[in-house]
């Protein structure tokens, strides 16, 4: 009985929803621990700079999720290509992206630097479009790993990029000064060392077939066309308030919000832990049991995370002062308690 019961818990700790729940924990923990070291060692001026960089990195990654990797994750088990093939296709078709989005960035640059009006700014949009291939790099293959339901791979990869950035912060505290741009070179050369080590690993999962890649990358964008547009508009959504507070307000006030916004984001390990696995094994309930046993599934999965949601708006309502004052010690941020009751 005993044996049998370490063998049952031995399964669930090393299961893909605890290692999707674990990999989400080390992906918002990355997050928070670079804006607490935003926040602490640089102004609140700057937080609101860095919030708006991140939103912008988080929209491209929705981008990407719709267009290519949430596509893949629908078709991946259709037999008429070779997986490593479709891998490749979906592989080839981030590369345009990421490609078409730096030159874009920098147009975008080049035309503040001409208004001699946001040299910051312009310094931001460079330094992103630089950036956005290694970014977008590593939410690629944590997107990948999840439709393989190899979750225990990304929670690797995310804990690697962890290391690294810490490493690189504490580095640059000691030898550089910390700016805005300082910290989104850190997250670049993290991303391009955990991101690029699992590439090399796993490089046989992938094989170019000019033709077949040129096929399967069109596939991928005839079904991520209808996804991206409402995922856009979502994100869009989400992030509105801190493009219009930057706007209207200035920095400084999107830097307040984007400290309430963090401890929100302390929910992320449960919601998204949870969420990641949830398309590839729809995708593989439908293919074994129809749409029946989808929609059933889906009206279980959402009672589960309507209550987690609640659970933890009563977290927040009753401790996120306390903890908005721990890790956000400064005086600037100590009148967001009602913005943490309203979020």
């Amino acid at each position: 009985m005993v044996n049998h019961c370490v063998v049952r818990l031995a399964r669930l700790l090393s299961s893909n929803q605890v290692g999707g729940w674990l990999d989400q924990v080390v992906a918002s923990a990355s997050n928070l621990f670079i804006v607490l070291i935003v926040a602490r060692w640089m102004s609140v001026i700057d937080l609101g700079y860095y919030a708006i960089a991140f939103s912008v990195f988080t929209v491209l990654g929705t981008v990407q999720d719709s267009l290519i990797t949430r596509p893949y994750t629908v078709q991946m088990l259709n037999s008429d290509v070779d997986p490593r093939v479709r891998s490749a296709g979906a592989l080839a078709f981030a590369l345009s992206l990421w490609l078409s989005l730096t030159l874009i960035f920098w147009a975008t640059g080049i035309a503040l630097v001409l208004s001699g009006q946001a040299d910051r700014e312009a310094s931001i949009a460079f330094i992103l479009g630089a950036a956005i291939p290694s970014l977008l790099l590593r939410e690629f293959v944590r997107r990948y790993c999840f439709a393989h339901l190899k979750a225990w791979q990304a929670f690797s990869v995310d804990l690697a990029y962890l290391i690294f950035a810490i490493l690189g912060f504490l580095l640059t505290i000691v030898n550089f000064e910390l700016t805005v741009i300082s910290v989104i070179v850190v997250m670049t050369l993290s991303c391009t060392a955990s991101a690029g080590a699992w590439m090399f690993l796993n490089h046989r999962s992938f094989l170019f077939d000019i033709h077949e890649v040129r096929g399967v990358a069109a596939s991928m964008a005839s079904v991520g066309g209808w996804l991206t547009f409402g995922q856009i508009a979502a994100q869009a959504q989400s992030f509105s308030v801190q493009w219009i507070a930057l706007l209207t307000v200035g920095p400084a006030a999107t830097g307040v919000y984007t400290a309430s916004l963090s401890v929100i984001s302390l929910s992320n390990p449960l919601l998204f832990g949870y969420f990641n696995l949830l398309t590839p094994q729809f995708v593989r309930c439908y293919k074994s049991s129809g749409l029946d046993a989808v929609f059933r599934r889906a009206v279980l999965s959402s009672l589960l995370l309507g209550c987690l949601t609640s659970c933890f708006a009563l977290f927040v309502f009753f401790l996120g002062d306390w903890i908005l004052r721990v890790l956000f010690p400064g005086e600037e941020y100590q009148s967001s308690s009602k913005i943490l009751v309203i979020l």
